[in-house]
């Protein structure tokens, strides 16, 4: 849970970080969203195949380090770590681009991207009640 949540939130602050400065000079920044979108439903899809081959790389360094826990908890937590940071940071640079394309007033721009910031709220909420708020139990039948 750790690794999945750590590599989720610094896959955020990356993409936001990386691509907003990257995003300044898009000229179509709501193409560039789309791009961005289809970028993380394909890396998304790829996770599972890229974790089931990174299994070789563990069986591997822990047969060269054995005797050494350290190594093998380090190399299982880089294993899962980068594939599960792929698809949060194209996550993390929809907020730039999407905000690039909304916000093109400079006296709106916290109107624009608040608003954005709402939607997106609104969109998580109803993600996690669609989902069910309790597991394995769905809030309607």
């Amino acid at each position: 849970m750790a690794v999945v949540v750590s590599a989720f939130m610094a896959g955020l602050a990356l993409g936001g970080w990386a691509f907003g400065r990257w995003m300044d000079r898009v000229r179509h920044p709501l193409r560039a969203y789309a791009w961005l979108e289809a970028g993380i439903a394909l890396s998304a899809l790829l996770v599972p195949l890229v974790l089931r081959a990174s299994e070789w790389i563990y069986v591997a360094v822990y047969a060269q380090f054995p005797n050494s826990p350290l190594v093998g908890v380090l190399s299982w937590f880089f294993l899962s770590f980068v594939p599960l940071l792929v698809p949060p940071t194209l996550m993390g640079a929809t907020l730039p681009a999407i905000s690039k394309h909304m916000a093109r007033r400079a006296d709106r721009i916290g109107t624009d991207v608040g608003s954005l910031y709402s939607v997106n709220i609104v969109g998580a909420v109803g993600g996690g009640l669609s989902g069910g708020i309790y597991p394995g139990r769905p809030l309607w039948p």
